[in-house]
C-alpha cells in the first residue's frame, strides 16, 4: 500500500453508483442473520443497471468506508432490530434522518463494533456521525422472532421476504421484472454451486454446509477481506476532506500474501483542538487472523481518540481495561502519539511497539524511548509517557516488529539496521520511506506483517509548544 503526502481522495478512481442495497446480519444467529441472507437472495434477482446489492455485515467503520467509496445517490438498508411492543415479523420502512447522532450513541456503536456484535442501529450511528450516508437513505427493519444460535430463520421472517422484495423494488423505482444488477461472478458460481433458494427451514443457503459449501464460505470470507483491504488501512484524516499538516508515507507488506491482509495498521486522527493522534499498531496474529483483531482494536482506538480528551497514557489505560474485560487483542502492540503540528511537540505512550525513530536529515537518527513497555492487556499499571519535539525538517519513522526482525535478526540487530537505514536514506519523504522499507526487507522471506510510516510536519518553527499537563492519578476517569 502506498500513501502519498497523507492526502488521499479515497474514491476518486471509482465512479459513483446510483444506488446501494445493503443487508446487515450476524451469521449463525437465525433471525439476526436475516438481513445478510435476504441480500444473498437479492443478488441473484434482476435489478436496474448501476445498482449494487451488497452484504454489509462487517464492522461499522468499514461499512462507513465502503459507502464513502461507492458514493451512492441512494441507499437502502435491510436488517433485523428488536423494538419493544412489536410483533415478530413486523416490518418497518422509514426515511433515515442522516443528521449526526449524539456522541453517546456513536460511542455505543463503536464499542459494539469492537465486541463483534454491531447491529443495524449501532452501524447507522457510526455512519451518520461521519456523514457517510446520502440524504436519500431508507431503512427496512424486521422484528425478530427467534434469536437463538443455528441456521435458517423463523417462519415469521420467511413471510417477510416477498414484502421486503416489493419495498426494495419500489424504493429503486423498478417493476417486478425490470433490468439486471451490476453483477459480479459470485463465489457460488465460481465453485460450481447453484444460486441459493431462500427458505426458513435451513434447506436453503442456511442449511448445514456440505464440504463444497464450506469451501465456498471460506472463499467468500477471503474474497470479502481482500475487497475491504484498500480502505481497511486508510487513515481517518483522509476521509474527512481536510488538509492535513502532517505529511506521511506508508509501506506495508502483510504476511497474508494470498489475501493482502494483515494485522499491522496505522491511523492519523484529527482531534477537535487542531492536534492529531498518530498511531501504529501490531495486532496479535498474522494474515487474516491478525486483520480480524486489528479491526476490533482500530475501532476502539478511534472511539477513545475522538470522544475523549485523553493523554496517550490514559488512552492506553482504557485499552488495557477493555482488553481485560472482553479478552480481544491481548498481546498486541501499539504506539500512540499526540502531535501538536504547529510546534512539533509530541506526547507518546507505547505498549510494546518498536520505539519511534527520528532522523534529522543530516546523517543521524535517534530513538524516542525504548519500546520496552508491556504489550496491551499485560499490565494494570499506569504507563509511561514520553514528551519530545520533532524539529523542522526532521522525519519521524514508526515501524512494526516485522520490519526490524525480518531475516531472523534479533530485535537489537533489527533496530540498529532500521536506524542505519533512516540515517543514510534520501531526503524526499516518499524515497526515504521506500529506502528504509526495502533496506530492511530486501527479498527476505515473508515471516510476519511489516509496516513503516514516515511523517513530517508542516510546522511553524516559532510556535511555542503547549504546556505539559499534570499527570493523572486515575487510569480510567
Amino acid at each position: 500500500m502506498r500513501v502519498h503526502d497523507g492526502r488521499l481522495s479515497g474514491s476518486g478512481d471509482q465512479p459513483a453508483c446510483r444506488a446501494v442495497v445493503g443487508g446487515l446480519g450476524v451469521p449463525g444467529l437465525r433471525d439476526l442473520d436475516f438481513g445478510r441472507q435476504v441480500v444473498r437472495y437479492l443478488q441473484h434477482l434482476e435489478w436496474p443497471e448501476a445498482v449494487l446489492i451488497e452484504d454489509l455485515s462487517y464492522a461499522a467503520h468499514l461499512v462507513l468506508h465502503r459507502i464513502q467509496e461507492l458514493r451512492p445517490a441512494k441507499v437502502v438498508l435491510v436488517g433485523v432490530v428488536a423494538r419493544d411492543g412489536e410483533a415478530p415479523g413486523a416490518l418497518r420502512r422509514y426515511r433515515l434522518d442522516v443528521a449526526p447522532p449524539s456522541p453517546e450513541l456513536v460511542h455505543q456503536g463503536l464499542s459494539a463494533a469492537v465486541s463483534g456484535m454491531a447491529d443495524l442501529d449501532h452501524t447507522l450511528a457510526v455512519v451518520r456521525h461521519w456523514g457517510g450516508l446520502p440524504a436519500d437513505t431508507t431503512v427496512i427493519e424486521v422484528q425478530p422472532a427467534d434469536c437463538s444460535f443455528g441456521p435458517g430463520f423463523s417462519e415469521e421472517l420467511g413471510d417477510c421476504i416477498e414484502p421486503i422484495l416489493a419495498m426494495v423494488r419500489e424504493e429503486l423505482g423498478c417493476g417486478a421484472h425490470d433490468g439486471v444488477i451490476e453483477r459480479r461472478l459470485s463465489v457460488d458460481e465460481l465453485m460450481g454451486t447453484d444460486p441459493p433458494a431462500l427458505s426458513p427451514d435451513g434447506s436453503g443457503p442456511t442449511a448445514a454446509p456440505s464440504g463444497l459449501e464450506q469451501m465456498a464460505d471460506h472463499a467468500r470470507s477471503h474474497e470479502q477481506l481482500g475487497r475491504l483491504e484498500p480502505y481497511r488501512n486508510t487513515p481517518l484524516v483522509a476521509r474527512r476532506d481536510q488538509r492535513c499538516p502532517i505529511r506521511f508515507e506508508v509501506r506495508n507488506r502483510p504476511f497474508g500474501v494470498g489475501l493482502g491482509t494483515g494485522g499491522d495498521w496505522y491511523d492519523v486522527i484529527p482531534k477537535p483542538d487542531g492536534t492529531f493522534a498518530v498511531l501504529l499498531g501490531d495486532a496479535v496474529g498474522r494474515g487474516a487472523e491478525g486483520a480480524a483483531v486489528m479491526t476490533e482494536l482500530r475501532s476502539a482506538v478511534r472511539a477513545y481518540a475522538l470522544l475523549a480528551d485523553d493523554s496517550p497514557r490514559r488512552l492506553l489505560a482504557r485499552l488495557d481495561y477493555l482488553i481485560g474485560v472482553i479478552g480481544m487483542g491481548k498481546g498486541s502492540a501499539l504506539a500512540y502519539l499526540h502531535v501538536h503540528p504547529q510546534s512539533g511537540r509530541v506526547r507518546m505512550s507505547n505498549a510494546g511497539q518498536c520505539p519511534p525513530l527520528v532522523s534529522d536529515g543530516a546523517g543521524s537518527a535517534f530513538f524516542a524511548g525504548s519500546g520496552a513497555a508491556p504489550l496491551l492487556g499485560a499490565t494494570e499499571e499506569e504507563r509511561e509517557e514520553l514528551d519530545f519535539v520533532i524539529e523542522p525538517g526532521s522525519t519521524l519513522f514508526l515501524f512494526t516488529a516485522g520490519l526490524a526482525r525480518s531475516g531472523r535478526r534479533s530485535m537489537a540487530e533489527g533496530l540498529a539496521w532500521v536506524r542505519s537505514a533512516a540515517a543514510r536514506g534520501p531526503r524526499p519523504l516518499d524515497d526515504a520511506c521506500d529506502f528504509v522499507f526495502n533496506a530492511c526487507l530486501d527479498r527476505r522471506p515473508r515471516e510476519d506483517d511489516a509496516m513503516v510510516v514516515a511523517l513530517r510536519l508542516d510546522r511553524d518553527p516559532a510556535a511555542t509548544p503547549p504546556p505539559v499537563p499534570a499527570p493523572s492519578t486515575n487510569n480510567l476517569t
